[in-house]
């Protein structure tokens, strides 16, 4: 496990001891830092959200192999890889994986993709994957209230069971 890794979980650890606790885990992925603070400080007001950033795909991979998250949220082109790769090698790691958490095999997970970029005709040729579903493509353009409305969204199933 890599040092980034370690803080990581370290610094998600201390969060989640000093915060109220959240129903909803969402792992962001985003190699614009200031895009990701943006967001993530606007999902953090969500009550019942709590997300996690990373960076790195690969990262995210050792992060979505430890836990199962409610929701991914990952820019389409990332710096050393692309959103459908990432999340196509996190799905081949995580069918290998014999001590892989038993909420995995109940459910996939969504998968929300952000772009500054219109990918919106390559995202239509994304297949679904065992363990993740893509569920819709936005240009980050379309402002972070618009995002966070679609996180809402996607998660009201979860947060409201009898609605579903």
């Amino acid at each position: 496990m890599n040092a980034a890794v370690e803080v990581t979980r370290k610094l998600d650890l201390i969060n989640r001891s000093l915060s109220p606790k959240k129903k909803f885990s969402v792992l962001l992925i985003e190699d614009d830092s200031d895009y990701s603070d943006i967001l993530m400080l606007r999902l953090g007001q969500e009550k019942d959200l709590h997300v996690q950033v990373t960076s790195d795909p690969y990262e995210a991979a050792e992060l979505l192999a430890d836990k199962c998250y409610d929701l991914v949220i990952t820019d389409w082109a990332l710096s050393s890889l692309q959103a459908p790769n990432a999340i196509r090698k996190t799905d081949e790691i995580l069918k290998m994986d014999p001590l892989l958490p038993a909420k995995w095999s109940s459910h996939r997970v969504p998968v929300l993709i952000i772009s500054g970029d219109d990918h919106s005709r390559d995202v239509s040729r994304i297949y679904d994957f065992e363990y993740f579903q893509f569920v819709s493509f936005l240009p980050k353009q379309s402002g972070i209230e618009k995002i966070a409305r679609k996180v809402s969204k996607i998660l009201k199933p979860k947060m409201n069971p009898s609605l579903s």
